[in-house]
């Protein structure tokens, strides 16, 4: 996970991922969890009510995932509700970066929350390299 590499200690951490709250609290940084609907298969906080909750924040830097990435529909996901969280985090962030294995790419899930320009994408490898036109990549799997 990415929060077993944060060492910014003096950071306060918003997440709608009860797992991820629970490892952040653990490992003694300040945490916040939205309110909402937990999504029963991923212990995400969801709706409208997390989206309210979001609404009371301005982020320097936004860590986000995703079901799908499409050059033409961009970032996508399979739920509405949690859709509409990852946009409105998106929104609110000054500097977004989408956490995507390389079988994200290529794939379309039903709902964009956010075109592919959103954010750099940080991923263990680019399959398709038409993606660097659309938006920074990063690729951790590679050497620099």
């Amino acid at each position: 996970s990415v929060i077993e590499h944060i060492e910014c200690w003096d950071a306060t951490y918003v997440t709608n991922g009860a797992r991820h709250a629970m490892e952040l609290a653990r490992r003694g940084f300040k945490t916040y969890l939205l309110s909402g609907q937990m999504k029963a298969s991923t212990e995400a906080i969801i709706g409208y009510d997390a989206v309210d909750s979001l609404r009371k924040y301005h982020f320097s830097k936004c860590f986000i995932g995703t079901d799908g990435i499409d050059l033409e529909n961009g970032l996508t996901t399979s739920d509405i509700e949690e859709s509409m969280v990852k946009a409105e985090a998106i929104r609110r962030s000054e500097a977004v970066y989408i956490l995507a294995d390389s079988s994200k790419f290529g794939l379309l899930a039903s709902i964009t929350f956010a075109p592919l320009e959103s954010g750099t994408i940080i991923t263990d490898q680019l399959p398709d390299q038409n993606f660097r036109s659309q938006t920074e990549i990063i690729e951790l799997g590679k050497a620099t």
